[in-house]
Order: structure tokens, then C-alpha cells, then sequence
């Protein structure tokens, strides 16, 4: 008998990875038999690794000697056809802040060769090249015997924008030379935006109506801010909504308030008072907020601002009487006496309490009553005209 055993020493090829033998193997030699026979399994792996050697040993005989030829050698040829040199990005995810600023991303390759790799920004890149980041698209170059590794560079633009997470994802877009793209072509990074996002304010009047008799010098109103925010506000009368005039029953110019973020939340504004002497129903002044800028939004259901002038002025029975008229109502009608008449035409109208003249006639004769049989109960301003002259009265109506 002898045994067979592995030469570990000169082996190339790994016993269980490569091959199958149990070492050692114990051979006999019986009833005359001058040939024996034994088996070594060979794993057909996928691995590219070139030609192995198994080396094997006769030891320890047994009612025999070793002859010359005591060693064997297996040579196991691979069947894999060898890979090119691969390059290859990293493949994984990177977090950088918005202020990072500069980074760079490496390219790999396997072993040394010649070989000019191209990059470029890859599908699936959510952040802006040349607003959120810069880089230059290109290539790196291997050479054989050179290094593995070539870096490009890019960089962050840390600005003041308020943003969501933003990615770019850098991509091998091909070679030349003797290599090819490995199994991990891209890199990503992660921008984490820093900036924070500025207070929003919503604008609005304090109150959307306000009284003011027209004996007062100012009318003070005010704007409310919700938050303190960076913001202007800009008033203005609505003109067509006003039954007051700009100049002659109030002054109000363009005005624009000014928010400051962590400045006050009211503002206040004037508007100024005219006090005539016409008798006059009360009037309406408009304000409304036109425009609003900055950080800051416009309440829409109190954007505009409902002031009444109420009217202080009356005219006496004297002021009548110096006049040659007589005027006064019982009813439902309008009793007029003159001591004389103008030569220009002489009118009667009857204003209502939002100053619209619901009656209208002309005055022919020094006595006149007027009926008025279709208007409801309340308080009217009479109003007589002639010469270019006018003169108002309140009078009650009652049925």
C-alpha cells in the first residue's frame, strides 16, 4: 500500500475550490493486481484565473519501495475568456450641504491599461448645472503602468434660494482604449439646501369702515401685518367707489407703509379732513391697499377701507330768509314762497341720504307746492339753485 498525497508546496490550484481529492488518498495493491486506480473531482468555476497545477506525491509505501517516478503533475487549463480592465464610478450616495462648495468624484480602474474614460451628468440629476452647481464634462485618462484612480471636480453654489434636497448624478459615458465600463458607472451627490425659508406676512385694515365728521382735522387708519415680514404696502382712493372728492372733502395722496421682519405688526395712516360749508349728505372715501411687495401676501376679504364723512353743516331759516325764500315740508309735500324770481332759470331738487336726487323741477312762480306723493318717509336735503348760486336745506318728508 501507499498513499497519495497533495505537494501543497508546488500546488497552484486550491483543493475544494478548484478540486476535489481527499489527501491522502490510500492506494493497495492486491491479488496481483499491478494498476490501481483514484479520482480527483475538478470545479469548472466562472472565474478568469489562467492555468493551475495539482502536484501529487507517493509516501508511506507498505511491502514495496517507490520507483523514479514518484510525483505527478495535473495541469488544470481555465476556460474563461479574461476581462478587460473595468472603470468604475463608486456607485453610492453622498450628502453634502448647499455650502460645501467644492468636491470631486474619483474614476477607478482595474488594473493599469490605456484607456480614456468619458463623463457627463446623468438621468435622474434634479439640481441645475450653472445655477445650483458647476462642472466641466469631459474625460480622464489611464495609461498602462499608470495610477488606478483620476478625479474630477465640481462645485456647490451656495445660494439663497429655499429648496428641496436637489441630486446630481455623475455617469460614465463611455471609453475607448483597452477597457470597458464596470457594473457601477454612476456617483450621486446629494445637495441639503441651508437656507431658511423668510416669514410671510398676511396684509390687511384694521377695520374695513370708519365714521368721521367732517369737523375732524384726521381720520387715522391701520394696516396689520400677520407676522412681521419684510414688506410695503400701498394705499390709494378708489376714486369710482368714493362719493367724496379727493381735494375739496378730503386730501389723501399714494401712500406706502413700510414692514419690517421683526419691526412692528400695525401701521398707521392719515386722512386728512376738508370741512366746508356746503350742506351735503354724508360722503364715502374709499382707501384700498393696490399693491403689496416683499414677503408678504394681501388678505383679499380686507383690502379695502369704508370711511363716511358725515356732514355738520345746515342751513338756518335766517340764511333762507336773507334770501327772500321760505321753504319748509308737511307730509308729503314741499311748500316754496320767493319774493322774487331770478332772472336765470330757478331750480327745486330733492336729494336722498346717499346724495342722489330723486326729484327734480323748475321753479316758475314766487309760490310753489310740490307733491311727492312716490317717496318714502325720511330726511332729504332741498336744494334751490339760480344765478349760479345754490342753497341746501334738510327738510323731513312723512305720509
Amino acid at each position: 500500500t501507499v498513499d497519495i498525497d497533495v505537494n501543497d508546496a508546488l500546488t497552484t490550484a486550491t483543493n475544494g475550490a478548484d478540486f476535489t481529492m481527499s489527501d491522502p488518498t490510500a492506494v493497495s495493491f492486491v491479488g496481483g493486481v499491478t494498476t490501481v486506480l483514484f479520482d480527483i473531482t475538478l470545479t469548472d468555476d466562472a472565474e478568469f484565473e489562467g492555468s493551475e497545477s495539482i502536484i501529487l506525491d507517493i509516501t508511506n509505501p507498505v511491502g514495496c519501495e517507490i520507483g523514479a517516478s514518484s510525483q505527478y503533475a495535473i495541469i488544470i487549463n481555465d476556460d474563461e475568456v479574461p476581462l478587460p480592465p473595468l472603470v468604475s464610478m463608486d456607485g453610492l450616495t453622498a450628502s453634502a450641504e448647499e455650502s460645501a462648495g467644492a468636491g470631486a468624484i474619483d474614476i477607478t480602474i482595474s488594473e493599469t491599461a490605456d484607456c480614456v474614460v468619458d463623463y457627463n451628468i446623468g438621468a435622474g440629476t434634479t439640481a441645475t448645472d450653472g445655477s445650483d452647481f458647476t462642472y466641466t464634462s469631459g474625460s480622464v485618462t489611464f495609461v498602462d503602468g499608470g495610477a488606478l484612480t483620476q478625479s474630477f471636480n465640481y462645485n456647490i453654489i451656495d445660494d439663497v434660494e429655499v429648496e428641496t434636497a436637489e441630486t446630481i448624478i455623475f455617469e460614465i459615458t463611455g471609453v475607448s482604449g483597452t477597457c470597458e465600463i464596470g457594473l457601477t458607472p454612476t456617483s450621486t451627490v446629494n445637495i441639503t439646501d441651508n437656507d431658511v425659508a423668510p416669514v410671510i406676512g398676511e396684509v390687511a385694515f384694521d377695520e374695513v369702515s370708519g365714521t368721521v365728521d367732517e369737523a375732524d382735522i384726521t381720520f387715522t387708519g391701520t394696516v396689520n401685518i400677520s407676522e412681521a415680514a419684510d414688506c410695503e404696502v400701498t394705499l390709494n382712493v378708489n376714486e369710482a367707489a368714493s362719493t367724496a372728492t379727493n381735494g375739496e372733502d378730503f386730501t389723501f395722496s399714494s401712500t406706502v407703509l413700510t414692514f419690517t421682519e421683526g419691526g412692528a405688526t400695525s401701521l398707521d395712516f392719515d386722512l386728512d379732513i376738508n370741512e366746508d360749508i356746503d350742506v351735503e349728505t354724508d360722503e364715502t372715501v374709499v382707501i384700498e391697499i393696490t399693491s403689496v411687495d416683499g414677503n408678504c401676501t394681501l388678505d383679499a376679504g380686507s383690502d379695502a377701507l369704508n370711511v363716511v364723512i358725515v356732514n355738520e353743516d345746515v342751513v338756518s331759516i335766517d340764511e333762507f330768509a336773507a334770501n327772500g325764500i321760505t321753504l319748509y315740508s308737511f307730509n308729503n309735500e314741499v311748500y316754496i314762497n320767493l319774493t322774487e324770481l331770478n332772472t336765470n332759470t330757478n331750480m327745486f331738487q330733492l336729494l336722498d341720504a346717499s346724495g342722489r336726487v330723486v326729484f327734480n323741477a323748475q321753479i316758475i312762480s314766487l309760490q310753489n307746492k310740490f307733491t311727492l306723493t312716490e317717496l318714502p318717509a325720511g330726511v332729504y336735503v332741498a336744494r334751490l339753485t339760480g344765478n349760479g348760486a345754490s342753497l341746501d336745506k334738510q327738510i323731513y318728508l312723512n305720509k
